[in-house]
């Protein structure tokens, strides 16, 4: 009976070895892959609406009217990229509105999106209060600089379209960074929406923070920035020379660990403000992606930044680690399709780094009794499927914000 306790564990842990990794998966997107779609010609009535050609020098391109209605200078630039989401694009821009803070400008980025009819349908009703920017598809970090360069506030306020804010999330936000003037960056926790498991839950619940916001602790990943999250001062995102358009996941993780290596001070409240939506979209429904985009990013930083000797011992051992959770990700993949030498030979590439017990035992199990860990995994996989899908919360519910 212990043997076979102990072999479900094994398996169970095998299931699920890397499915929790400290890189947090809620503040990446899936790689925009539509094709080049956006005309680059203004499209927007009223408010503000600029084309990418307009993007090499700084200041917001507006009509008229718009400058009429708004001279003075807003605090806050809200950036809100969309890709696809315009299901969500709406609920987003109500909980801007709903803001007990006021002086904020919203700047909405369509990154050549597919959904650009039902995208500019969303916006209509909030032309005269938005700036518009069309551009054609270049990834979120390119949605995110051309926001930058048009913003004309002191600090820039990332939401993500299918994300939501709570109606006192620019002021508290705002306090705490009134409050320390050499603080260059705030971030606060989010609930956990949409179809998964998950929901109901916050990100800091799953990916915590712990301790200050140092470069070592962001390269360690014992702190994850959450980027709809997060208020910065628009200087510390041009000095650090905006987000890197050659990265179309993990971008933001590059920004922030650049600010800090900058000497940007970063920091974090562990109050609730926001929304996190999951949903089938997301970049975790890919995880080898999102590990791949992991070892580009952090081989990036090992190369372009001056780091001591042990900050670059971190970058070896986070590239290390990932390179070891591929390993688990190919052996659960070779299983399934019953090549059960080659998954017990990644498990035991994966186990040189990871050094557990438990997996020494998955891969003499899979070595002894190979169908029966792909019966289990397959069981297990079916349930978590069904699990993932149910409804927690409804793509089509509306989210009311109230000041």
């Amino acid at each position: 009976m212990a043997a076979v306790t102990t072999i479900a564990k094994s398996l169970f842990r095998f299931s699920t070895f890397a499915e929790g990794s400290q890189f947090s998966p809620f503040h990446v997107r899936k790689p925009d892959a539509g094709s080049n779609s956006g005309s680059g010609t203004p499209v927007a009535v009223g408010g503000s609406c600029v084309d990418k050609q307009n993007l090499s020098s700084e200041g917001v391109v507006t009509v008229q009217e718009h400058e009429k209605r708004s001279k003075r200078v807003p605090d806050v630039s809200v950036i809100i990229p969309v890709y696809r989401g315009s299901q969500y694009i709406a609920q987003a821009l109500k909980s801007v509105f709903a803001q007990r803070f006021s002086a904020y400008e919203i700047i909405v980025v369509n990154d050549g999106s597919p959904e650009t009819e039902q995208i500019e349908r969303e916006l209509q009703p909030y032309s005269q209060q938005i700036t518009y920017i069309k551009q054609e598809n270049g990834g979120p970090s390119s949605a995110r600089n051309a926001g930058i360069l048009q913003a004309k506030g002191e600090y820039v306020a990332f939401l993500d379209c299918d994300d939501a804010w709570h109606p006192n999330y620019l002021q508290e936000q705002l306090a705490l960074l009134r409050a320390d003037p050499d603080l260059d960056l705030i971030y606060c926790d989010a609930l956990l929406i949409g179809t998964s498991p998950n929901a109901g839950k916050t990100v800091m619940e799953i990916n915590p923070s712990r301790g200050a916001v140092t470069l070592e602790s962001l390269l360690k990943l014992d702190c994850s920035v959450i980027t709809s999250c997060t208020v910065v001062r628009r200087r510390c995102l041009l000095d650090a020379g905006l987000f890197d358009m050659d990265r179309r996941c993990c971008e933001d993780y590059d920004m922030w660990v650049r600010i800090a290596d900058r000497g940007g001070r970063l920091a974090y409240q562990q109050k609730v403000l926001a929304l996190r939506r999951i949903h089938s979209q997301a970049i975790t429904a890919d995880p080898s992606y999102v590990i791949d985009s992991q070892v580009a990013v952090f081989r990036k930083l090992g190369e372009s930044l001056p780091l001591i000797p042990v900050h670059q011992a971190i970058v070896k051992n986070q590239i290390a680690r990932c390179m070891a959770e591929i390993q688990l990700h190919r052996s659960k993949v070779d299983l399934m399709a019953g090549n059960y030498t080659e998954a017990a030979a990644a498990v035991r590439f994966a186990n040189n780094y990871f050094q557990s017990r438990k997996l020494r035992s998955v891969e003499w199990i899979i070595r002894l009794m190979p169908r029966t860990v792909r019966l289990f995994y397959r069981t297990r996989n079916r349930w978590h499927s069904d699990v993932k899908h149910k409804k927690f919360f409804r793509s089509s519910d509306e989210v009311t914000f109230r000041r």
